[in-house]
């Protein structure tokens, strides 16, 4: 059986242990789901390339997919926003 809690809270950990790191950047409070897409798949090409890397660094591979975690999570935030509006 699938352990969706260990799944959930590995992510959680990393996503704010990511946020942290990344403290000092603008707000995403404003961010439209667009936004969040465009900089979601800005990630994604950081990871490809950290992957791709010879000798992989997971501890920088966790960030990458914390990073992406977290612009997903903006643009569900975003969605929220405009079908409660």
């Amino acid at each position: 059986m699938r352990d969706l809690k260990a799944l959930i809270d590995a992510g959680v950990k990393a996503q704010l242990e990511k946020l942290e790191q990344n403290g000092h950047k603008e707000s995403f409070d404003n961010l439209d789901a667009c936004e969040s897409y465009y900089l979601m798949m800005k990630e994604t090409k950081e990871l490809q390339a950290e992957i791709y890397k010879t000798t992989t660094d997971y501890k920088a591979t966790r960030r990458e997919f914390a990073d992406i975690a977290n612009f997903c999570h903006m643009g569900i935030l975003a969605c929220d926003k405009e079908i409660n509006k």
